[in-house]
């Protein structure tokens, strides 16, 4: 398992970086063939990148709290682009 994680500048928001660079880990944890899931969290007031993960097939998987963030979803899928519905 592999965990990804990407930030925009709030000046550059709304633009896709998060898309591209989303794409570009995912398809860097697909070539490795060790790796069969990606997991990636988010806290839960981050509407943006929820539904940027939704796009890419993430499913909830769990919960954790964290003093400094609040409450954080966790999300998982496959590593395998064949294997996201």
């Amino acid at each position: 398992m592999v965990e990804v994680g990407y930030s925009v500048v709030s000046a550059h928001r709304r633009r896709g970086y998060a898309r591209a660079m989303l794409s570009a880990l995912l398809a860097r944890a697909a070539e490795e063939p060790a790796v069969r899931t990606v997991r990636a969290t988010v806290r839960s007031d981050n509407a943006a990148s929820l539904a940027t993960l939704a796009g890419f097939g993430f499913t909830r998987v769990a919960e954790r709290g964290n003093e400094a963030d609040g409450i954080e979803m966790v999300f998982e899928r496959p590593a395998d682009p064949a294997s996201v519905r």
